[in-house]
C-alpha cells in the first residue's frame, strides 16, 4: 500500500496521486492512518466568484458594443465582436479552470478549450470577411500548442497512460485535418498545416518507439479493435 501524508490514508498501489487531495503518494508508513480524512466544508463563495466574473464580463461586453455603436461615425469598423468573443472565451476559460482544475483534468480542459478557441477564431474570421487566416494559421498552430502542452503535462505528471492518452491522440488526429482541408482548397497557406501534420506524426512515432506495446494496448482498449 502507498500512503498520503496529507490525508493520512492508505491508497492502493495503482495510484500515484491521492484521489482525495491530488498530492503525490509515498511509500512512507503513516503511524496512525485514518480510514477517511476529515471532511472539509466546501467554500460557499466559489459560485459567487464565478457569478461576479460573469456579471463583469456582461458589463464589459455591453460597454464594448455601446461604444462601437456610438463611435461608428468616427471609426466605421466592427471591432466590438472581437472584444465580445475574447471576453466570453476568457470567462469560460477562467471558470472552467476554477471549477474543474486538478492535476488529472488538465488534458480534458485543454481539449475543450482547443475546440472552443478554434471555433471562435473561425467566427471572428468570418465576421471580418473570411480571409481564411483562422484556417491557414489559427487552427493548425492552436492544435500544435495544445498537443505540446498536453504531452509535456502528462510526462511531468506521469499521467499519460492513466488519464491523458485519449485526449493526446484526439488532438494529434485533428492536426491531420488542415492538410485534408487544403486538398479541397479550403486552406490557401500550406506550411502551418504541414508543420501540424509533421508534429502529429513525430509524436505518434515517438510513442511507438518508446512505448509501442502500451500504445497498442490503449488503442485496442479505447477503440475496441
Amino acid at each position: 500500500m502507498t500512503y498520503c501524508l496529507h490525508c493520512q490514508v492508505e491508497v492502493d498501489k495503482q495510484h500515484t496521486h491521492c484521489p482525495l487531495c491530488q498530492m503525490k503518494l509515498t511509500n512512507q508508513t503513516v503511524n496512525t492512518p485514518l480510514s477517511y480524512p476529515q471532511y472539509r466544508k466546501p467554500k460557499r463563495n466559489k459560485k459567487l466568484r464565478i457569478k461576479v466574473w460573469l456579471y463583469a464580463t456582461i458589463v464589459l461586453i455591453t460597454a464594448t458594443i455601446t461604444l462601437n455603436i456610438f463611435t461608428w461615425h468616427l471609426y466605421p469598423v466592427k471591432w466590438s465582436p472581437i472584444i465580445v468573443i475574447a471576453s466570453f472565451y476568457l470567462w469560460y476559460l477562467g471558470s472552467d479552470i476554477y471549477r474543474h482544475f486538478n492535476i488529472n483534468t488538465l488534458a480534458k480542459i485543454l481539449w475543450r478549450n482547443y475546440l472552443l478557441l478554434s471555433a471562435l477564431l473561425i467566427i471572428i474570421d468570418v465576421s471580418f470577411g473570411f480571409s481564411r487566416w483562422s484556417l491557414n494559421y489559427g487552427v493548425p498552430l492552436t492544435g500544435i500548442i495544445t498537443g505540446l502542452l498536453m504531452t509535456f503535462w502528462s510526462l511531468v505528471n506521469k499521467s499519460m497512460w492513466r488519464d491523458d492518452i485519449g485526449y493526446i491522440l484526439l488532438t494529434l488526429g485533428i492536426n491531420v485535418i488542415p492538410c485534408i482541408v487544403f486538398l479541397f482548397e479550403g486552406i490557401t497557406v500550406l506550411w502551418p498545416s504541414l508543420i501540424s501534420l509533421l508534429y502529429g506524426l513525430l509524436t505518434v512515432l515517438g510513442l511507438f518507439i518508446f512505448s509501442g506495446k502500451r500504445l497498442l494496448y490503449e488503442l485496442q482498449k479505447r477503440f475496441h479493435f
